[in-house]
């Protein structure tokens, strides 16, 4: 961003915060919308004295925004990735999962295929895993076993930048345990999670890890229909909470969900809010779920933005996403049962090949439903 784009974000938040509020306005606005109730005197006397800034002694995501102002988003470059993850077995490595449309998919690999050599590098050396990272051209030669046998191959991957999905999922048959990582709960994401889970059950996998580390929330509707795949009875398993009726909403299994009963840990750090760490909050509840990484983030709250006029409007807290248990994450977030350091960054900001298998999160997860019994 150059020096005249930054002077004018820092004009226009100076115009918003210097804006005097309609007194009446937003009364009302508080009075028919707020997630709590206010006194109507307490907020007068805020307004009078201090406008915004005493609005946000009551409600922290208090804001005055343009209506107008556009806002541009920033193309985030994909860090370079061969799209794929590597497993271990038996003191050998193998492909965990090779994504489509990746550089490791246009050489022409496959899940399951066993490598041999990276570069002429042994499985395992430090330079056999710099090479899969994907900043550069490199050559792999592997094993796959088919119907007439083992075959060996070699296949040039081409560097290239390669975002990993939202949604995926993976088989570790070392461990019969399915990963299913969540970025987003998207429109679609909860069928695109169900269908994963159910090849990856059919696939042999007895448990089940669901990594929501770094996702910032989406759809309620979309956790509601995962979480009711989990639940163990008819019943909540994710709602919206306010006093007002018109905000308020419940989500509830009809029935006993397909996977209850499946052994499931979810991942989480503090980048895990909204509706990533309420799913989280609430598959605990109804599954047992172990949960392991860091503390959310403590953000639940829903805003939405009213008309002041003069293209302005005010934004405030209408409502909160809450587990079964009416349990309050604001503030406070979602404690792990099993706390490992969270990464200086998120987890899946870069992809490289080897990420699973020096992910602390992800093997604490393993040993944990591996001493379970089913």
């Amino acid at each position: 961003m150059n020096k005249t784009r930054v002077l004018a974000a820092v004009f226009a938040l100076l115009a918003a915060c210097a804006y005097k509020l309609p007194e009446a306005e937003v009364l009302k606005i508080f009075a028919r919308h707020s997630f709590k109730e206010h006194s109507p005197e307490k907020l007068s006397a805020l307004l009078r004295g201090s406008g915004l800034a005493g609005l946000k002694l009551e409600d922290k995501y208090s804001e005055v925004v343009l209506s107008k102002r556009r806002v541009k988003k920033s193309p985030v470059k994909p860090a370079p990735s061969a799209g794929m993850l590597v497993g271990a077995k038996g003191g050998a490595y193998y492909l965990l999962r090779v994504f489509k449309g990746s550089p490791a998919e246009a050489a022409g690999l496959k899940d399951g295929d066993k490598l041999l050599a990276v570069n002429s590098s042994a499985p395992g050396s430090e330079e056999f895993f710099k090479a899969l990272s994907g900043s550069q051209e490199f050559r792999i030669k592997a094993a796959r076993r088919t119907k007439a046998g083992v075959s060996e191959f070699e296949a040039e991957v081409k560097a290239g930048e390669f975002s990993l999905p939202l949604v995926f999922g993976l088989y570790e048959p070392e461990t019969s345990a399915a990963f299913v990582r969540i970025g987003l709960f998207f429109e679609d994401s909860a069928a695109i999670a169900a269908a994963g889970l159910g090849g990856l059950r059919r696939s042999g996998a007895k448990s089940v890890i669901l990594d929501l580390r770094g996702n910032k929330g989406g759809s309620p509707e979309e956790a509601a229909a995962l979480l009711k795949l989990f639940a163990s009875k008819p019943g909540p398993v994710l709602a919206i909470t306010s006093r007002h009726t018109g905000y308020t909403q419940v989500f509830a299994a009809e029935a006993r969900g397909k996977l209850a009963g499946t052994r499931v840990a979810v991942l989480v750090d503090p980048a895990t809010s909204m509706t990533g760490e309420v799913f989280a909050a609430s598959l605990k509840e109804i599954a047992g779920a172990a949960v392991i990484g860091g503390k959310t983030a403590g953000s639940v709250s829903i805003q939405r933005t009213f008309a002041l006029g003069e293209g302005r409007g005010l934004r405030l807290t209408v409502a909160r996403l809450a587990p079964p248990s009416g349990s309050d994450l604001e503030g406070a977030g979602l404690a792990p049962d099993s706390p490992v350091d969270p990464a200086t960054r998120n987890a899946w900001s870069s992809s490289p090949a080897d990420a699973l298998l020096k992910d602390p999160a992800y093997l604490r997860a393993l040993e944990i439903l591996k001493s379970k019994t089913p």
